[in-house]
């Protein structure tokens, strides 16, 4: 698939995009994930400092719980059960394998 993505698309009256403006468009989304990053960090670093917005965050965790404490109950449920066949799957799958085993160790090898 050599061709840019935008020529696949049919009714783009754009034309490809140039090798400069590519690396353009790298070089400008590589400067804002770095700038949202260190703003992000800063000011993520100062609220979790101010006791206000903690208090807040926790309210606001609390209330997401209680409102969707069912669904998260039935997720729980849910894996802990799958987990439970897992489990006992690989169980059977390996006492099955044992016997194969054993029933080779058990048979004389003819040569």
């Amino acid at each position: 698939m050599s061709e840019p993505l935008n020529t696949l698309v049919p009714g783009n009256q754009t034309p490809p995009a140039k090798k400069g403006e590519i690396l353009i468009q790298g070089l400008a989304l590589g400067l804002a994930v770095s700038f949202v990053g260190h703003v992000g960090k800063s000011l993520g670093g100062k609220l979790l400092a101010h006791p206000a917005a903690l208090f807040s965050a926790g309210v606001a965790a609390g209330y997401l719980t209680f409102k969707y404490r069912k669904e998260i109950v039935a997720l729980g449920t849910n894996a802990a059960e799958e987990s439970k066949n897992f489990v006992l799957g690989q169980r059977e799958e390996f006492y099955d394998l044992l016997a194969e085993i054993k029933q080779e160790n058990q048979t004389p090898a003819t040569e």
